[in-house]
């Protein structure tokens, strides 16, 4: 169930994926709930899982890529007014370029999103590591162009930048459940 609230960001800056349950439920619900019926949250789920086809590790890539669109943009890329809706908008409807609504950003960032949110499990990168290094190479293309960062005080001609990620305090106990699953 790869969402915001499952990230977790150890005390050495290493992000660990948690509430791995729902994995072990959305197999098991496959197999003994109605046709029709999905396990997960909708704003992160691939296109297959709402058609009702098996999870993968593709998958988790799509929810891994919603995630990166939702860090870049702020918001992720399909809303609704229902979680059948936000659905619906997964599977019908093209990945809303980044590009709209963050203008700074390079086209390269844009054609990688599209890739990891294809509508097919087939037409996205072949592994996380294989996406990882397809956002390098498009972050490496946006440290070096040239244009006015939208919502900072940069000078026409200053170089985009991904904001700066601030590590937030962690809650009384958590850093000493997040070392049990270590």
């Amino acid at each position: 169930d790869v969402k915001p609230s499952n990230v977790l960001l150890g005390r050495d800056g290493r992000l660990a994926l948690a509430d791995f349950g729902i994995a072990k439920s959305a197999e098991a619900a496959t197999r003994l709930t109605t046709t029709g019926s999905v396990v997960g949250t909708p704003a992160y789920m691939a296109p297959e899982l709402a058609r009702g086809e098996p999870a993968s590790p593709a998958s988790d890539l799509y929810a891994l890529g919603v995630l990166v669109y939702e860090l870049l943009a702020s918001e992720p890329p399909f809303r609704g007014d229902s979680a059948l809706a936000v659905l619906h908008r997964h599977v019908t409807e093209p990945v809303p370029p980044i590009r709209r609504k963050v203008p700074a950003l390079p086209a390269a960032i844009d054609a990688v999103l599209a890739r990891v949110l294809a509508k097919e499990p087939a037409g996205r990168p072949t592994s996380c590591t294989a996406f990882a290094a397809e956002l390098a190479v498009a972050a490496e293309e946006t440290a070096k162009a040239t244009a006015v960062c939208s919502g900072c005080h940069a000078d026409a001609g200053a170089k985009v930048h991904f904001p700066r990620v601030v590590k937030p305090k962690t809650p009384a106990g958590l850093e000493d459940r997040m070392r049990l699953h270590e």
